[in-house]
């Protein structure tokens, strides 16, 4: 991994992180907006913003980003005669 710094101009918000490419940085800015804001605005495809990404040698490149839900579920197993959900 290396570090890439990554920003949106319109939303005013920049962030370095650590990425193995600069797709991989525009979509952890996204990750990140969405956390930070209170809100899943890219997700939710409220917001489809363009990011910009600078590689650790320097090269640009632009990016639209969004978002799906993707929920993850888990089980556990239950002993014999623990509650249930009924």
């Amino acid at each position: 991994m290396s570090r890439y710094t990554a920003w949106c101009e319109t939303e005013g918000s920049a962030a370095s992180v650590d990425a193995v490419d600069a797709e991989d940085a525009a979509m952890q800015w996204a990750a990140l907006h969405d956390a930070d804001g209170g809100g899943n605005y890219i997700v939710d495809n409220c917001l489809f913003p363009v990011v910009h990404v600078r590689a650790p040698d320097g090269t640009l490149s632009r990016w639209r980003v969004e978002g799906e839900w993707d929920p993850i579920y888990s089980a556990s197993e239950m002993d014999e005669g623990e509650g249930d959900d009924r």
